[in-house]
């Protein structure tokens, strides 16, 4: 959930909220497009196709919107794998542009679709009343997690039409998923919906629902955080370890990797979760995995975790995919 959304938010800029100009910062800084790293072009939903890449085409990056949402599309050279769909967090990396950057998977001949999150970049509320930083002091769970996280989540079938329309997805093909932060726990949420297919799916630093996201905001707010009814019933749609059975059914191969050193979210959350998973996977233990990597915070793209995540990553869709 990382980034912007404090808790979720990143540990360097530990959105956590310290105050509303760091939150203001990260916000800022999500909106940037980094140079792109091969070219890169725009393009409409309606222009945007895999079908018009010719014999002698390029690797592209196109900016484009895809069923409502923000993205940007890498494209290969050469296709062999089923399109990744990857989400931000809400610290660094906080747009899709910079999650390309961070996360570019060359070795993975895969269409790349980094989608930005509600609430985040072109999305993010211009009226100061309902800016994130008045959101966080109004009600986190309901106002900054739930918009986000499971909103991420409901807008991934339209997304996957719209990928399907622009010939790159077969008609019942499958996605692979990654998410960082609240990416990640958007990333839960899709498994325990289950409203599209996905093959594999990979969390970094991700909590493990409202609760742990919230454990994060108290302990860098150093204030309580009070519960109403509908941020209780919020915490119990991403008690994604309660949802165990419902993410196992279709044995998804799923990774969780986990900085030793993250403030955000924890190993020993990311271990509940696998535990509360693995009854579903007997006989299929080798496609859930959980790897915890020494010295790493929630800001994975400082080393050492960039080497480290990417290394994860690209190994597990490869093989998996």
């Amino acid at each position: 959930m990382n980034t912007n959304c404090k808790a979720l938010a990143d540990d360097g800029a530990r959105v956590s909220l310290r105050s509303g100009r760091q939150l203001a910062g990260i916000m800022a800084a999500a909106t940037l497009m980094t140079a792109a790293l091969v070219h890169s072009t725009s393009a409409s939903a309606q222009d945007f196709s895999c079908a018009a890449r010719g014999a002698g085409a390029e690797d592209e990056v196109v900016n484009t919107t895809l069923g409502g949402v923000p993205a940007v599309v890498r494209v290969p050279k050469s296709v062999d794998h089923r399109p990744v769909i990857l989400w931000h967090g809400l610290g660094p990396p906080a747009s899709p542009a910079e999650l390309m950057q961070a996360l570019p998977l060359a070795q993975v001949h895969a269409v790349k679709v980094y989608l930005g999150l509600p609430l985040t970049g072109a999305r993010t509320p211009t009226d100061d009343a309902d800016s994130l930083v008045q959101r966080q002091k109004r009600d986190y769970g309901t106002l900054i997690f739930k918009p986000i996280v499971i909103g991420a989540a409901d807008e991934l079938p339209a997304v996957v039409a719209a990928l399907r329309e622009r010939h790159c997805l077969a008609k019942d093909g499958a996605v692979d998923l990654f998410g960082f932060s609240a990416g990640g726990s958007a990333v839960l949420a899709a498994l325990t919906e289950q409203k599209v297919k996905i093959a594999a799916a990979i969390t970094v630093n991700a909590p493990t629902g409202l609760e742990q996201a919230i454990g994060a905001v108290e302990r860098a707010t150093k204030h309580p955080y009070v519960w109403s009814t509908e941020a209780r019933e919020v915490a119990k749609q991403t008690n994604f370890a309660g949802h165990a059975a419902q993410i196992a059914r279709s044995h998804p191969a799923l990774l969780l990797v986990q900085g030793a050193d993250d403030s955000v979210s924890s190993a020993q959350e990311a271990e509940a979760l696998v535990h509360a998973l693995e009854p579903g996977y007997t006989g299929k233990e080798q496609r859930i995995n959980l790897v915890v990597l020494p010295g790493v915070t929630h800001q994975w793209i400082q080393a050492p975790g960039l080497d480290e995540v990417r290394a994860k990553v690209a190994e597990w869709l490869k093989r998996y995919g």
